[in-house]
């Protein structure tokens, strides 16, 4: 079950961002579900905490809005909670770690950088909460260092999707001696 409920929550996750492109959201929701089965019926109403960066930012309240919105379709609970501002990595560890004491099923979280979160996922694993990341990610290696698990990954890996334009660029103007600035 727990296995099933991790798949879920990625599929939740792809929920929370495809609001921007429904058509190709719906397609992905109609493709997992033809492939899951559509959800399990159970007695268990689930509980889901999400950590989001920040509230501030209309990024983040629409993916919070599609967390909600998935909730209301699925039949789960949501929390969704945020740090102050989007630098404020021991804020958004404080309420990680009050996650954890709430007792909630499963985590899905948007670490402001790869490592600020790594203390309380260790502790989500040895408790045996799901976490999956959403958004942004988690460094592997000092996850895997520190015992803690990300089940599941939604992630851009921003600095790469920065280079390609870049590249791009380079490689059209290589043989100019300089890019004519205006």
């Amino acid at each position: 079950m727990k296995k099933y409920l991790v798949v879920f929550l990625v599929f939740i996750s792809i929920f929370s961002i495809g609001l921007s492109a429904q058509s190709a959201f719906e397609r992905a929701k109609n493709d997992v579900l033809t492939e899951l089965g559509g959800p399990v019926k159970t007695n268990k109403v689930y509980r889901v905490g999400a950590l989001e960066i920040t509230l501030a930012n209309p990024f983040w309240v629409t993916m919070k809005e599609g967390f909600e919105a998935a909730a209301k379709d699925f039949g789960f609970k949501i929390d969704v909670v945020a740090a102050p501002s989007e630098g404020d990595a021991s804020a958004q560890l404080n309420y990680l770690e009050t996650m954890l004491i709430k007792g909630y099923d499963a985590l899905c979280i948007s670490p402001i950088n790869p490592f600020n979160l790594i203390p309380a996922v260790s502790k989500a694993t040895q408790r045996k909460i799901p976490v999956i990341a959403v958004g942004t990610y988690v460094d592997p290696q000092a996850a895997e260092d520190a015992g803690a698990k990300i089940n599941g990954m939604l992630a851009v890996d921003f600095e790469y999707q920065g280079k390609l334009p870049g590249q791009y660029i380079a490689e059209k103007f290589k043989d100019k001696k300089m890019l004519k600035q205006q």
